[in-house]
């Protein structure tokens, strides 16, 4: 997708595209949630061959890596990102698991959605259903509607729920109501007895939804409709089914699932905010997002065609620096943007980066898998902000920070040890010069090779603790802490 042949944005110049060391780094966080390993990195720095970037785009979005990564975003989506103590970690674990599966197999965007919404009877392990009971806490059918319009049309109609939408005018109260409606004689609960956890959801024969009066009364009973317009079930249909058949034939599941993939990919939407795309057939849309969301249909709602043509497009592979980024050159993404990593990302990138997932201690190992869920509890606790809201990112405060200095993985992942990114330093130091040690911590890292002026201020640091090993310790202790290494560029 180019911006302008003659790479001016009347707000400013269009930045360069990435260079190799940006775009590798980048497509990995993006596509798969952490950096590349230093030799994944070295690979498609020497390849010389043109299409290497499509190649790279390609074996990432094959790989089990991205099922397992798109899963948990989704899953953070669907059920909220905070990490669930308790039944609701299980459930969590469970809607993870079915997502992997059906992104590794390629199951169209459309009919996963139309799952989760769609979801009745008994589910062992919650899976698709766990929407409707987390989001609905069981019989709050306004908060499962809010959550529904939000996250699969783009729309924020939950503004509408006390009073008449107030910037909007074509959604009034009862028009939230009337969406609402369709979820209006569904029941989620808990599966009962002990055992494995479970959702079940009923569809009751009968019940309607009622308006709420501004007085509190009970109100008027309210007739399933789909953002204005009438779809009622055909026979034999469910309201629900009534309501995924109206999803479907509506521009805004697309146009949804294309603006937020590109939000999360280039740090702002086509449309900003993802969710406020206002109405069906818009025409205030960009032709940019009405291009990609055309050919979203048009692949069969294939998740990974959609990655693939924002990670290949111009606006993507352009350079971090370079450009404006405000005004006119903000809108038509001039230069990609700095993103924070997400806990998730910085997490699996540490992990990466330090080595200690190739420790060739088996205890350690085991440690790691056992601590990993806990070290991500705590960082997503430590990444909330300071009205205990969600996070999803780091954003540099005094808290993150104190986690990184004093945390168990970049303290324990740093020290020199066997499979560890140190002693494969040390390694190479010792069998090609001091510089070749260096340049392996670079690339496990940053994912690039140091530049001159780095490379001799990383030389006189280390000679001037001649036979001390802690030197790369500390080197690599520092790339760990940069801007570097906890963003996105």
């Amino acid at each position: 997708m180019k911006v302008s042949a003659t790479g001016q944005t009347g707000g400013g110049a269009v930045a360069a595209p990435a260079d190799d060391a940006e775009f590798v780094r980048r497509v990995y966080l993006d596509l798969v949630g952490r950096i590349p390993a230093a030799t994944e990195a070295a690979r498609f720095l020497d390849d010389a061959a043109a299409d290497k970037r499509a190649r790279l785009v390609d074996a990432l979005l094959a790989s089990d890596e991205y099922a397992t990564y798109w899963a948990n975003v989704y899953a953070d989506l669907l059920l909220g990102q905070a990490q669930p103590q308790g039944l609701g970690r299980r459930l969590r674990a469970g809607t993870v698991t079915w997502l992997e599966e059906q992104l590794g197999e390629g199951r169209p965007y459309d009919a996963m959605i139309a799952d989760v919404l769609t979801a009745s009877g008994d589910y062992s392990d919650g899976g698709p259903a766990s929407y409707l009971l987390v989001r609905g806490r069981g019989k709050q059918v306004e908060a499962v509607a809010g959550a529904t319009a939000r996250i699969v049309l783009g729309v924020q109609i939950d503004c509408a729920q006390c009073h008449d939408h107030p910037y909007y005018d074509q959604y009034k109260q009862e028009d939230f109501y009337a969406f609402a409606a369709y979820f209006g004689r569904t029941q989620a609960r808990r599966l009962p007895g002990g055992g494995e956890p479970g959702v079940r959801i009923v569809e009751r024969p009968r019940g309607e939804l009622r308006m709420p009066t501004s007085d509190g009364g009970k109100g008027e009973v309210v007739r399933p409709r789909f953002l204005g317009r009438e779809v009622a079930p055909d026979d034999g249909e469910t309201r629900r089914e009534a309501l995924v058949r109206a999803i479907r034939g509506s521009d805004l599941l697309a146009k949804a699932a294309a603006n937020r993939s590109w939000s999360m990919l280039l740090g702002r939407g086509l449309v900003e905010p993802w969710d406020d795309l206002v109405g069906e057939n818009d025409p205030s849309h960009p032709p940019a997002l009405e291009r990609l969301a055309a050919d979203f249909v048009a692949s069969g709602y294939d998740h990974r065609a959609l990655l693939r043509s924002i990670v290949l497009s111009d606006a993507y592979q352009r350079s971090a620096s370079g450009a404006d980024d405000r005004g006119a050159a903000a809108r038509v993404f001039a230069r990609a943007a700095v993103r924070p990593l997400s806990a998730r990302q910085l997490f699996d990138s540490m992990v990466e980066a330090t080595g200690v997932a190739d420790s060739d201690r088996a205890a350690y190992r085991r440690r790691l898998v056992d601590r990993r869920d806990a070290a991500l509890r705590e960082y997503s606790f430590v990444f909330a902000d300071d009205e205990m809201a969600e996070a999803e990112s780091f954003s540099g405060n005094v808290p993150q920070a104190l986690l990184l200095l004093n945390g168990d993985l970049s303290n324990v992942g740093v020290r020199e040890r066997a499979g560890g990114t140190v002693t494969a330093a040390i390694d190479r130091a010792e069998a090609e010069g001091i510089d070749a040690g260096i340049a392996a911590l670079y690339l496990s890292a940053y994912a690039r090779r140091p530049d001159a002026d780095e490379l001799a201020q990383a030389r006189a640091f280390i000679e001037a603790q001649p036979g001390d090993t802690r030197a790369y310790e500390d080197l690599l202790y520092a790339l760990l802490l940069s801007s570097e290494f906890t963003t996105n560029h």
